[in-house]
């Protein structure tokens, strides 16, 4: 909402980028104290060292956010919002469309982000066999990669559209998809 013209792309890759840099931050986690600790000093308790980070980083955020004013456009719709009894019903009964649209383009990109981020690493460390040496490692390294292409994808929105470069990320990872797992056992 307070984006420029020609520039929404690239700031509203900023979300997805900082949500990345959360999951980052845990994989790192994970990776340290994988690459730091044994087995048994894991599963006995420092797994949770992580989580009291995370806990820490989200008081934080918490407190920043609690700090921060809304933006006049944010202020100006909860304003108008507040007129109408039922504003998901007029957004469904006058967008339905582009609700469903969004959708879909949602549940694509959240299974492409579970395939890479969830099930490939569990499927690296403990289901191929032999299992793969760095499973946590690569899931860190993707992410970082990750990190870089949101906010080139979000000015390239910007140049050429949001439509045309869903589809051409959808394409790719709908076409690589085959090739990467076979690669994988080779």
């Amino acid at each position: 909402e307070i984006a420029p013209p020609g520039r929404r792309g690239l700031y509203c890759s900023g979300g997805g980028t900082g949500m990345t840099l959360g999951l980052l931050l845990g994989s790192a986690a994970a990776a340290a104290l994988d690459g730091l600790l044994d087995a048994e000093t894991i599963h006995a308790f420092a797994w949770r060292i992580p989580f009291l980070a995370g806990l820490l980083l989200g008081g934080l955020g918490l407190w920043i956010r609690n700090g921060m004013t809304e933006s006049a456009v944010f202020e100006q719709g909860r304003e108008e919002s507040e007129a109408e009894h039922a504003p998901i019903v007029e957004v469904l009964r006058h967008h339905g469309l582009v609700v469903a649209q969004l959708f879909a383009a949602s549940l694509l990109f959240a299974a492409a982000f579970y395939v890479i981020f969830i099930w490939l690493p569990t499927y690296l460390s403990t289901i191929m066999q032999p299992a793969a040496e760095g499973a946590v490692l690569f899931n860190t390294i993707a992410m970082l990669l990750l990190m870089g292409f949101l906010p080139m994808a979000g000015a390239l929105s910007d140049r050429f559209g949001r439509r045309a470069i869903l589809l051409v990320g959808a394409a790719g990872f709908v076409g690589l998809s085959a090739p990467f797992f076979v690669g994988l056992h080779s």
